[in-house]
């Protein structure tokens, strides 16, 4: 597979979505301060989520 290159910047939608993934992080980190989530379903989510940005 070759690489191509990319000369545009970030759209509207990528930063978008990089933004509700930073909420959604901030949002599972209280819930797992709060004891509403077990501890391997947070690291679970939280790679999940640490892909997304």
């Amino acid at each position: 597979m070759r690489i191509r290159e990319q000369l545009e910047i970030a759209s509207a939608d990528d930063l978008d979505q990089r933004a509700d993934a930073a909420a959604a992080i901030r949002e599972l980190e209280q819930q797992y301060e709060r004891g509403e989530i077990e501890t391997h379903a947070y690291f679970l989510k939280k790679r999940a989520l640490v892909r997304m940005l």
